[in-house]
C-alpha cells in the first residue's frame, strides 16, 4: 500500500471537511485523509490505530486482486501511522424512482459486500453518509470507507461469526440497535436501507412488527406469505441464525412489484 507522509504541522493547514468523534476528515490533493485526532485519549488512539493497521492490511491484500474495497494509501507522521487515505470520486446516484435500478444497485452493493465477507471482512457501518461511491455507467459501488467491527478490542476483519464477542457488540450502543445481535447483521443493514429507499419506511426506528405490517401493505404482499416469513425471519432481532443472502429476496420483490405493475 502507498504512504503519504505528511507532518503534523503541515496536516492542520489542511482545509476541514469533517470533524468526528475520533477523527478529523481533510482535503488533500483531490483526495480526502481521514487522519486520528490528537486530541483523543493516548489509549483510546493506540487501540484505533492498531484496528486500523489490521483493516488497512486486510484491505491491502484485497486490493491486489479487486480494487473495489478503499483506502488505498496510509498517512504517517512525525509520529508514524496517523491515519489513511481515501479515494475522493464523484458519487453518481442511481435513479431512487426507478425500481430496477434500486434493484441492481443494492444486489451490486451486496456482490461486494460478499467479496469482503470471503476475507473476513464485514460492514456494520456501511451505509454512513459518503461511505459508498457508484459509477452509475458501470453499475458499480466502491465502498470507500468502512471500520470493520472496531469495538474494543475486537479486530476489523473478524469473520462473519460473531459469537466470541457477543457480549463487546451488545455493550456497544454504535452497533447495536434495540438488541440487535445477528449474524452478517450488515446484510441486515443493507435490507433495511433497500426497504427505505422502496417504502421510505425505517424499520429500525419503529416498533418492528407494526413497521413490518406497513411494508407489507405499502408492497401490496400480503398474498406472499413465504416472502412474508422471509422478511420476518430476517428481522427477528433475537435470532443469532446467519441472515441469508439477499440477492433473491431482492429479486423476488422486484418481480412482485413489476408484475403487479403490469396490472
Amino acid at each position: 500500500m502507498k504512504k503519504i507522509v505528511l507532518y503534523q504541522t503541515d496536516i492542520l493547514k489542511l482545509p476541514i471537511l469533517a470533524q468526528k468523534e475520533f477523527h478529523t476528515l481533510y482535503h488533500y490533493n483531490g483526495k480526502i485523509i481521514k487522519i486520528i485526532r490528537g486530541d483523543i485519549p493516548d489509549q483510546k488512539k493506540q487501540i484505533l490505530q492498531q484496528l486500523e493497521k489490521v483493516k488497512i492490511h486486510q484491505v491491502d491484500s484485497i486490493n491486489f486482486h479487486n480494487n473495489h474495497l478503499i483506502p488505498k494509501a496510509v498517512v504517517l507522521d512525525e509520529h508514524g501511522y496517523c491515519g489513511y487515505c481515501m479515494e475522493k470520486e464523484e458519487n453518481q446516484l442511481f435513479n431512487s424512482s426507478n425500481l430496477e435500478e434500486i434493484c441492481t444497485y443494492y444486489k451490486n452493493v451486496e456482490h461486494t459486500m460478499e467479496y469482503g465477507h470471503q476475507q473476513g471482512i464485514i460492514f456494520p457501518d456501511l451505509f454512513s453518509q459518503g461511505n459508498i461511491i457508484y459509477n452509475q455507467q458501470l453499475k458499480q459501488p466502491k465502498f470507500i470507507d468502512f471500520d470493520g467491527w472496531q469495538i474494543k478490542q475486537i479486530p476489523a476483519g473478524t469473520r462473519s461469526n460473531l459469537k466470541p464477542y457477543r457480549n463487546q457488540i451488545c455493550q456497544n450502543p454504535k452497533f447495536k440497535q434495540k438488541n440487535l445481535y445477528q449474524v452478517n447483521f450488515d446484510r441486515l443493514m443493507l435490507l433495511r436501507q433497500f426497504l427505505i429507499h422502496l417504502t421510505n419506511i425505517d424499520i429500525l426506528e419503529h416498533d418492528i412488527p407494526s413497521a413490518l405490517q406497513n411494508i407489507i401493505n405499502f408492497l401490496s404482499i400480503q398474498d406472499n406469505p413465504l416472502l412474508i416469513q422471509e422478511l420476518q425471519t430476517i428481522f427477528n432481532l433475537e435470532s443469532t441464525t446467519p441472515i441469508p443472502v439477499l440477492k433473491p429476496l431482492i429479486e423476488e420483490i422486484e418481480h412482485h412489484l413489476k408484475t403487479k405493475k403490469k396490472h
